[in-house]
Protein backbone atom coordinates (compact mmCIF):
# COMPACT_ATOMS: atom_id res chain seq x y z
CA UNK A 1 0.00 0.00 0.00
CA UNK A 2 1.63 3.21 -1.14
CA UNK A 3 -1.01 5.51 0.27
CA UNK A 4 -4.63 6.52 0.68
CA UNK A 5 -6.61 8.80 -1.61
CA UNK A 6 -8.81 11.55 -0.20
CA UNK A 7 -11.08 12.76 -3.01
CA UNK A 8 -13.20 15.89 -2.91
CA UNK A 9 -15.57 17.38 -5.50
CA UNK A 10 -15.03 20.78 -7.08
CA UNK A 11 -17.54 22.24 -4.61
CA UNK A 12 -14.85 21.95 -1.91
CA UNK A 13 -13.08 25.29 -2.21
CA UNK A 14 -9.93 26.42 -0.41
CA UNK A 15 -11.65 27.89 2.66
CA UNK A 16 -10.81 27.92 6.35
CA UNK A 17 -13.57 25.39 7.10
CA UNK A 18 -12.30 23.00 4.42
CA UNK A 19 -8.68 23.46 5.51
CA UNK A 20 -9.72 22.57 9.08
CA UNK A 21 -11.49 19.46 7.78
CA UNK A 22 -8.45 18.38 5.76
CA UNK A 23 -6.11 19.08 8.68
CA UNK A 24 -8.32 16.87 10.86
CA UNK A 25 -8.22 14.06 8.28
CA UNK A 26 -4.45 14.43 7.97
CA UNK A 27 -4.19 13.95 11.74
CA UNK A 28 -6.53 10.95 11.75
CA UNK A 29 -4.55 9.22 9.00
CA UNK A 30 -1.09 10.47 10.00
CA UNK A 31 0.37 6.96 9.80
CA UNK A 32 -0.41 6.78 6.08
CA UNK A 33 0.89 8.50 2.99
CA UNK A 34 -2.06 10.67 1.91
CA UNK A 35 -2.85 11.71 -1.64
CA UNK A 36 -5.47 14.41 -1.98
CA UNK A 37 -7.65 14.98 -5.03
CA UNK A 38 -9.00 18.52 -4.64
CA UNK A 39 -10.75 19.63 -7.77
CA UNK A 40 -11.42 23.32 -7.29
CA UNK A 41 -8.92 25.76 -8.80
CA UNK A 42 -8.67 27.69 -5.52
CA UNK A 43 -6.37 24.97 -4.13
CA UNK A 44 -3.85 25.64 -6.91
CA UNK A 45 -2.51 28.77 -5.21
CA UNK A 46 0.61 29.37 -3.15
CA UNK A 47 -1.49 29.33 0.06
CA UNK A 48 -3.42 26.21 -0.95
CA UNK A 49 -0.35 24.25 -2.03
CA UNK A 50 1.59 25.33 1.08
CA UNK A 51 -1.30 24.17 3.29
CA UNK A 52 -1.31 20.74 1.61
CA UNK A 53 2.46 20.44 1.95
CA UNK A 54 2.42 21.55 5.60
CA UNK A 55 -0.10 18.81 6.38
CA UNK A 56 1.67 16.12 4.36
CA UNK A 57 -1.22 15.96 1.88
CA UNK A 58 0.21 15.09 -1.53
CA UNK A 59 -1.61 16.76 -4.41
CA UNK A 60 -2.93 14.45 -7.10
CA UNK A 61 -2.42 15.82 -10.60
CA UNK A 62 -5.95 15.45 -11.91
CA UNK A 63 -7.03 15.98 -15.50
CA UNK A 64 -10.64 17.16 -15.77
CA UNK A 65 -12.70 19.21 -18.19
CA UNK A 66 -11.86 22.87 -17.62
CA UNK A 67 -15.35 23.89 -16.47
CA UNK A 68 -17.02 24.74 -13.18
CA UNK A 69 -13.86 25.99 -11.49
CA UNK A 70 -11.99 22.71 -11.95
CA UNK A 71 -8.32 22.76 -11.09
CA UNK A 72 -5.93 22.86 -14.05
CA UNK A 73 -3.69 19.87 -14.61
CA UNK A 74 -0.56 20.21 -12.49
CA UNK A 75 2.78 18.41 -12.62
CA UNK A 76 3.32 18.02 -8.89
CA UNK A 77 5.50 15.51 -7.10
CA UNK A 78 6.19 15.42 -3.39
CA UNK A 79 8.18 13.11 -1.19
CA UNK A 80 9.40 11.43 -4.35
CA UNK A 81 5.95 10.44 -5.66
CA UNK A 82 3.83 11.82 -8.50
CA UNK A 83 0.23 10.66 -8.92
CA UNK A 84 -1.91 11.39 -11.97
CA UNK A 85 -5.66 10.73 -12.22
CA UNK A 86 -6.93 11.09 -15.75
CA UNK A 87 -10.67 11.57 -15.71
CA UNK A 88 -11.23 12.64 -19.31
CA UNK A 89 -12.38 15.92 -20.75
CA UNK A 90 -16.02 15.23 -21.54
CA UNK A 91 -17.21 18.72 -20.64
CA UNK A 92 -20.62 18.36 -22.31
CA UNK A 93 -21.59 15.42 -20.11
CA UNK A 94 -19.68 16.18 -16.90
CA UNK A 95 -22.46 17.58 -14.74
CA UNK A 96 -24.99 15.01 -15.95
CA UNK A 97 -23.45 12.34 -13.71
CA UNK A 98 -22.22 8.88 -14.59
CA UNK A 99 -25.35 8.01 -16.58
CA UNK A 100 -24.70 10.98 -18.85
CA UNK A 101 -21.37 9.56 -19.97
CA UNK A 102 -19.14 11.74 -17.80
CA UNK A 103 -16.26 9.29 -18.12
CA UNK A 104 -16.89 8.32 -21.74
CA UNK A 105 -13.76 9.87 -23.12
CA UNK A 106 -11.02 8.77 -25.46
CA UNK A 107 -7.93 10.95 -25.24
CA UNK A 108 -6.47 11.92 -28.63
CA UNK A 109 -2.81 11.16 -29.45
CA UNK A 110 -1.95 14.87 -29.03
CA UNK A 111 -3.69 15.01 -25.63
CA UNK A 112 -1.80 11.89 -24.54
CA UNK A 113 1.52 13.43 -25.58
CA UNK A 114 0.68 16.52 -23.52
CA UNK A 115 -0.22 14.31 -20.53
CA UNK A 116 3.05 12.41 -20.84
CA UNK A 117 4.93 15.74 -20.92
CA UNK A 118 3.22 16.66 -17.62
CA UNK A 119 4.13 13.25 -16.19
CA UNK A 120 7.75 13.63 -17.25
CA UNK A 121 7.85 17.08 -15.67
CA UNK A 122 6.64 15.65 -12.36
CA UNK A 123 8.80 12.54 -12.66
CA UNK A 124 11.96 14.64 -12.71
CA UNK A 125 11.37 15.17 -8.97
CA UNK A 126 10.01 11.70 -8.24
CA UNK A 127 11.27 8.17 -7.79
CA UNK A 128 7.75 6.75 -8.27
CA UNK A 129 4.97 7.91 -10.55
CA UNK A 130 1.43 6.61 -10.88
CA UNK A 131 -0.98 7.27 -13.73
CA UNK A 132 -4.56 6.07 -13.36
CA UNK A 133 -7.18 6.46 -16.07
CA UNK A 134 -10.71 6.49 -14.74
CA UNK A 135 -12.70 3.35 -15.50
CA UNK A 136 -15.34 3.60 -18.18
CA UNK A 137 -17.74 1.06 -19.70
CA UNK A 138 -16.22 1.35 -23.20
CA UNK A 139 -12.64 0.45 -22.08
CA UNK A 140 -11.24 3.76 -23.36
CA UNK A 141 -9.22 4.03 -20.16
CA UNK A 142 -7.47 0.72 -20.89
CA UNK A 143 -6.73 1.70 -24.47
CA UNK A 144 -5.37 5.10 -23.41
CA UNK A 145 -3.34 3.43 -20.65
CA UNK A 146 -1.55 1.18 -23.14
CA UNK A 147 -0.96 4.19 -25.40
CA UNK A 148 0.68 6.08 -22.53
CA UNK A 149 2.84 3.07 -21.68
CA UNK A 150 4.02 3.05 -25.27
CA UNK A 151 4.77 6.79 -25.24
CA UNK A 152 6.77 6.39 -22.02
CA UNK A 153 8.68 3.31 -23.23
CA UNK A 154 8.27 2.76 -26.99
CA UNK A 155 10.64 -0.24 -26.97
CA UNK A 156 8.45 -2.30 -24.66
CA UNK A 157 5.42 -4.28 -25.86
CA UNK A 158 3.30 -5.14 -22.82
CA UNK A 159 0.80 -7.97 -22.94
CA UNK A 160 -2.79 -6.94 -23.60
CA UNK A 161 -5.97 -9.03 -23.58
CA UNK A 162 -6.80 -10.20 -27.09
CA UNK A 163 -10.39 -9.01 -26.65
CA UNK A 164 -9.15 -5.48 -25.95
CA UNK A 165 -6.93 -5.58 -29.04
CA UNK A 166 -9.93 -6.68 -31.12
CA UNK A 167 -11.86 -3.67 -29.81
CA UNK A 168 -8.92 -1.32 -30.40
CA UNK A 169 -6.97 -2.83 -33.34
CA UNK A 170 -4.39 -0.02 -33.13
CA UNK A 171 -3.04 -1.80 -30.04
CA UNK A 172 -1.57 -4.55 -32.29
CA UNK A 173 1.36 -2.26 -33.06
CA UNK A 174 2.26 -1.48 -29.44
CA UNK A 175 1.21 -4.56 -27.44
CA UNK A 176 1.49 -8.30 -27.47
CA UNK A 177 -2.08 -9.68 -27.62
CA UNK A 178 -2.71 -12.67 -25.35
CA UNK A 179 -5.81 -14.80 -25.08
CA UNK A 180 -7.46 -15.32 -21.76
CA UNK A 181 -7.26 -18.99 -20.92
CA UNK A 182 -10.11 -20.42 -18.97
CA UNK A 183 -9.12 -22.28 -15.79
Amino acid sequence: LTGLVLQFPSSVHHTRENRDHLANLAGLFKDHFLFVDVRHQSWNSSDGLRFLEDHRLHLINVDLPQIGGHISLTASASDGIAYFRLMGRNAGQWFKGDKGGRYQYLYSPDELKDLVDHMRGAASGATKAFAVFHNDPQANSLYNGFQVRHLVDPNKKPKAPETLVKTFPQLKEITEPVSAEKP
